[in-house]
């Protein structure tokens, strides 16, 4: 039956209708996800700092903060955008992932309130046990997940050195 099916002059539409399959089931990555570059604002990331606490009498632990400039692109609500998630990654391995503490910085008077950006401190609450993955003499880069209505947003930060506190 197939055969006679193709016989019948069909065989170019099967062939486009793979095609299609094909090209769509390949190119399109989930579009919940996508590169901040694609979103209605902008980030700007600074003061990023991932260290080490090995002071004695503590348990020793790694920590991340820093500082978040969300800065509006088109007609949107900065106040709408949820900043979800830190993900922080070493030699290209998850090693760490948490919901950040924020506080907005122009609410506690460090920067002047504007409608066009948002400024964040973020921190981790309290550091995390070692990882026995995490090797203290190489970089971290940090991935930063933000989430407006339905589409999701990751920002990759620029690699930083982890400091050790004695």
């Amino acid at each position: 039956m197939m055969k006679e099916y193709l016989m019948k002059g069909n065989l170019g539409v099967i062939v486009f209708l793979l095609i299609v399959l094909i090209v769509n089931g390949c190119c399109s990555s989930s579009s919940k996800d996508k590169k901040t570059s694609d979103a209605k604002y902008g980030i700007q990331e600074s003061e990023l700092y991932a260290w080490v606490n090995l002071m004695p009498g503590s348990k020793a632990k790694f920590h991340v903060t820093g500082d978040v400039k969300i800065e509006k692109k088109g007609e949107i609500d900065l106040n709408e955008v949820q900043f979800k998630e830190v993900i922080v990654y070493q030699d290209d391995k998850l090693l760490y992932s948490f919901q950040p503490v924020l506080r907005d910085k122009a609410k506690s008077g460090e920067v002047k309130d504007s409608l066009e950006s948002r400024h964040l401190k973020f921190s981790d609450a309290g550091g995390f046990e070692l990882d026995s993955r995490l090797k203290m003499d190489h970089p971290v880069k940090l991935k930063f997940h933000f989430v407006l209505g339905t589409e999701s947003y990751f920002y990759s930060s620029k690699v930083i050195n982890i400091e050790k506190v004695y």
